[in-house]
């Protein structure tokens, strides 16, 4: 009979094993897959490096770009500049050319004064100054007429010089702004290179600590397969019982409850200096023995009867009082009843109060004087 205990026993326990062995397996499983995720990462990061790579190609073909825009510029500046010089010539010339009309203004106004004299001098020849004067106006008409033509092509002049201004501000801000592009290039590109250097930095360390962590669960196997062997020894099952250690205790599964308990009948709860928390509900009997833990509701039915006791009135005046209270706190109820007497000659009360709830019986005496 015990050979077949003992058989029976070893049949679980190769089991056991069995359950213990398909576990690291499946643990081997899944590493063998962590080490192919892993191979995928390293891949990702090569095409991230590559992109980064031809980013950066991009970047300097854009800079090459932008800097034979530069050049472009500079020639339309030089351009517009020579414009300007060409511009403020002819204003000279025209400014030469309006003194000089103004010089044989005056000079022709000279004659026509000499005329006036002659006429006044000569009437003969009015007829011929008459023509002289009329020629001279004419003269002067077509004179006013050029003056008017350089005076309009003096305004454009200006508006052309005004735009020339601002063409140049334009060309200004342009340059700024290419300055500013390719300052924000050149750190994008030196962002590029120092996320490069550090993602090849973090493969390399992705590749040791994925080395460390398999040399890890190797020995994590071998401690656990033999963690294993050493809690077989620990841990037996007795029918619906599982017994944890020598002095074991026993966890129990029956159909209508769970059960722990000691084997040897004494069975403790936390220790000395930790501090033991209960997650949920802890139902505890309504206490026997003086050193039983309480509940809520023994506590309660103890208020309830505190406050029937506190309410029953008092004997006064050479009076006796029989007296009965009701008492509530939390659904727990309590009745009290009360016994006084005054004794009115020597000024003393005598008092007995008695209450009682869910089972549980209270008392009280006692004497008191006056004076």
């Amino acid at each position: 009979m015990t050979n077949t205990a003992n058989i029976s026993n070893n049949i679980a326990t190769i089991n056991t094993n069995s359950s213990s062995i398909n576990t690291i397996q499946n643990i081997n499983t899944s590493q063998n897959s962590s080490i192919t995720n892993n191979t995928a990462s390293i891949v990702i990061n090569e095409n991230s490096i590559s992109a980064n790579t031809n980013n950066i190609s991009t970047n300097a073909t854009d800079i090459n770009t932008l800097k034979a825009n530069n050049t472009t510029q500079g020639t339309s500046i030089s351009s517009n500049t020579a414009d300007i010089s060409t511009n403020i010539s002819s204003i000279n010339s025209n400014n030469l050319l309006i003194a000089a009309n103004t010089s044989a203004i005056s000079t022709i106004q000279n004659i026509n004064a000499s005329q006036d004299s002659l006429i006044t001098t000569n009437q003969s020849n009015i007829s011929i100054n008459t023509n002289n004067i009329s020629t001279n106006n004419s003269s002067i008409s077509s004179i006013q007429s050029i003056n008017s033509i350089q005076d309009g092509e003096i305004a454009n002049n200006s508006s052309s010089i005004t735009n020339n201004l601002s063409s140049i501000n334009s060309n200004a801000s342009s340059i700024s702004t290419n300055s500013t592009n390719i300052t924000t290039n050149t750190s994008a590109i030196l962002s590029n290179s120092a996320n490069i250097t550090s993602n090849t930095n973090s493969i390399k360390l992705t590749n040791t600590s994925q080395d460390l962590s398999i040399n890890s669960n190797t020995s994590n196997i071998t401690t656990n397969s033999n963690s294993i062997n050493s809690l077989n020894t620990m841990i037996r099952q007795d029918g619906n019982t599982v017994h944890i250690g020598q002095n074991s205790v026993v966890f129990e599964d029956s159909a209508s409850y769970d059960a722990m308990y000691s084997s040897n009948d004494q069975l403790n709860i936390g220790r000395v200096g930790h501090n033991t928390q209960v997650v949920g509900t802890l139902s505890v009997p309504n206490p026997t023995l003086s050193d039983h833990a309480t509940n809520k509701r023994y506590v309660d039915a103890g208020l309830a009867k505190v406050l029937a006791a506190a309410v029953l009135p008092q004997a006064m005046h050479g009076e006796s009082n029989v007296s009965i209270a009701m008492g509530q706190h939390n659904n727990e109820r309590a009745i009290a009843l009360g016994l006084s007497h005054h004794d009115n000659e020597n000024n003393v009360i005598y008092r007995f109060i008695g209450s009682r709830s869910n089972n549980s019986s209270s008392s009280a005496v006692s004497i008191g004087w006056g004076f």
